[in-house]
């Protein structure tokens, strides 16, 4: 099926998890929080995965790297976010395609 994909991101200070990185992930296809968490934590050292919404969405929080700031950091963290669920996107996808966009990232 074609890949419906969002990816949303940012500084979140919110009451749940302050100083982080928050992204919203929607998947083509229903995803195991857990197995993408597991999969994150290797990379990221930490991270905190659960499924928001459909079970084809994640909201994936971390803080890997949250005391370097700037749009350099932020895409640097977004490639690797993108390199960590690669197993788990489309074959084939670009970096391109799945950051497409700043706000609502759809491909």
């Amino acid at each position: 099926g074609g890949l419906a994909a969002l990816l949303t991101g940012g500084l979140d200070a919110g009451i749940d998890f302050v100083g982080g990185r928050t992204y919203t992930v929607r998947f083509d296809q229903p995803m195991n929080a857990q197995e993408v968490e597991d999969a994150l934590v290797a990379d990221f050292g930490s991270a905190d995965v659960k499924t928001f919404g459909a079970d084809n969405q994640l909201k994936i929080t971390t803080k890997y790297r949250i005391d370097e700031t700037g749009t350099d950091i932020d895409a640097q963290v977004e490639q690797q976010l993108f390199t960590s669920l690669t197993p788990f996107l489309p074959s084939g996808m670009s970096y391109a395609a799945f950051a497409k966009s700043t706000d609502d990232k759809q491909v």
